[in-house]
C-alpha cells in the first residue's frame, strides 16, 4: 500500500493524495513537504516511484526495498538517506522488545 500525505503549510492542513496525485505534484515541481509511507507494496512499483518519480538514486532505492540493515546515514547530494531502527511496543503474547526498520529519504 502506497499512502501520500500532502503538507501545504500556505493551507495549513494535509491531504491525502492518490498515487498518481504524487507523480503530478513531482512533475510539477511544487514543493511543500510530502509524506508517503510505503507498506508491503511489491518492490517494482516502490521502485518506479523512488527511482523515476523522486529521482532517489537506484543505489538507495535498492537499499530501502532490502530490509535488514543496521542503522545508517547516506549522504547522496541532492537527499539524505537514512535508516533507523523503531522499537514495536510489545503485547502479552510476544517477545518483551522488537524492533522494525524505518527508511527515510
Amino acid at each position: 500500500m502506497i499512502r501520500a500525505m500532502l503538507i501545504d503549510t500556505q493551507k495549513s492542513g494535509a491531504v491525502e493524495l492518490e498515487t498518481s496525485q504524487v507523480l503530478e505534484h513531482i512533475q510539477k515541481r511544487r514543493r511543500p513537504f510530502m509524506w508517503v509511507d510505503i507498506v508491503e507494496e511489491p518492490p517494482e512499483s516502490s521502485a518506479e516511484l523512488l527511482t523515476h518519480g523522486f529521482k532517489f538514486h537506484p543505489l538507495a532505492v535498492e537499499d530501502a526495498l532490502n530490509e535488514v540493515h543496521t542503522p545508517k546515514v547516506n549522504d547522496w547530494d541532492d537527499f539524505l538517506y537514512l535508516v533507523i531502527r523503531a522499537i514495536d511496543l510489545a503485547n502479552e503474547n510476544e517477545k518483551p522488545l522488537e524492533t522494525h526498520e524505518v527508511d527515510s529519504f
